[in-house]
């Protein structure tokens, strides 16, 4: 089961953040909004792979130690993308 880390219009991360999460995790973030959301990893992803834009729903496995600021954009329906107030941030715990 992968851990959830809500994604609301227009707070972007629901606290906490720092959401910390423990290094071989899994997450998804999720959004209730209507439209789909993009996550953006500013600087270093935390994920193996280095991707640094996501979508909700997608389970994901935190795997590099260390604090990852993100921004949100809701992506209505019609199309009009919304920049969520500051995001959030995830802490990966070490090894």
């Amino acid at each position: 089961m992968s851990e959830k880390l809500e994604i609301k219009y227009p707070a972007g991360l629901v606290a906490p953040s720092p959401r910390k999460i423990a290094n071989g995790t899994s997450f998804r973030f999720i959004c209730n909004d209507p439209g789909t959301v993009e996550i953006e990893f500013d600087g270093e992803s935390p994920l193996a792979d280095g991707t640094r834009i996501v979508g909700k729903d997608k389970d994901l496995t935190a795997s590099k130690p260390g604090k990852h600021h993100f921004k949100c954009t809701l992506i209505q329906p019609d199309g009009t993308r919304l920049d969520l107030q500051g995001g959030g941030e995830i802490e990966v715990s070490g090894n």
